[in-house]
């Protein structure tokens, strides 16, 4: 009697303990295999397993997508954001304009070549050449009562040289011509409105100053009897002797 009792505890324990285990089995929450999934149990319910997509931040769980797939056995996240497109089609609709954009090929752009930069080399300029003075700055002869006056040339300067040049005294041009008798000279004709001291200035057809120097009239005078030209004081002008003869300055 003893054994029979002994024998009918230990079934009993050994089926309580299948029985512990087998509710152990049926509540056991799965380890998803992705770390976006969380799975729970509340008590003898049905295990959930959620996800939450991206585009929207709403929640899905599999209880929802009605076709028996535990989202514990997915192993690619872009199939959840799959499935997050099917239930949520409005947050997950692309505008027309990104579509199509998607869709054309980047047109490619040709690239051109570098070219190289041509070496500039500085071209040298030349010196500028200062004007030559035509007049040696001497005032010869000056006659008051004809207002004409000798102006010395500088060696080698011709008759034919002086058509590009404007003399004037003063603000007032005068009427110059290389001597006929002496070439060294250039006679002009100048102003009755002149007073002394009066600069003398000569231009060429440019308008480059060439000569500017300042006469004061001291040596004009009005013609008369020739002096003794043995006077070593006296310098007597080639071109009007033996009528005029001006003192030495």
């Amino acid at each position: 009697m003893m054994h029979i009792k002994k024998r009918s505890l230990r079934l009993f324990f050994a089926l309580s303990a299948l029985i512990v285990m087998s509710m152990a089995c049926g509540w056991s929450v799965p380890t998803p295999k992705l770390a976006s999934v969380a799975c729970t149990r509340r008590g003898s319910e049905k295990v959930v397993c959620s996800y939450t997509c991206k585009k929207n931040g709403e929640t899905l769980s599999d209880s929802q997508y009605l076709t028996g797939i535990s989202f514990a056995s997915v192993e690619s996240e872009e199939d959840l954001e799959k499935i997050c497109a099917t239930i949520f089609k409005d947050a997950y609709a692309e505008p027309a304009n990104a579509a199509s954009e998607a869709t054309e090929e980047p047109t490619e752009v040709p690239t051109e070549a570098p070219t190289e930069t041509p070496t500039v080399v500085p071209t040298e300029v030349p010196p500028t050449e200062l004007p030559t003075p035509i007049l040696t700055g001497d005032v010869t002869y000056c006659d008051a009562s004809a207002r004409a006056l000798n102006l010395r040339l500088v060696d080698g300067f011709t008759a034919a040289d002086f058509n590009d040049y404007q003399v004037s005294m003063g603000s007032d041009p005068m009427n110059c011509s290389v001597n006929n008798t002496n070439s060294t000279l250039l006679t002009c004709m100048y102003p009755s409105a002149v007073s002394f001291p009066v600069n003398i200035k000569v231009e060429t057809s440019a308008g480059s100053v060439v000569n500017e120097f300042e006469f004061n009239g001291s040596n004009c005078v009005t013609p008369g009897l020739p002096k003794d030209s043995n006077d070593s004081t006296v310098n007597c002008d080639p071109a009007h002797m033996p009528a005029v003869c001006i003192p030495l300055p």
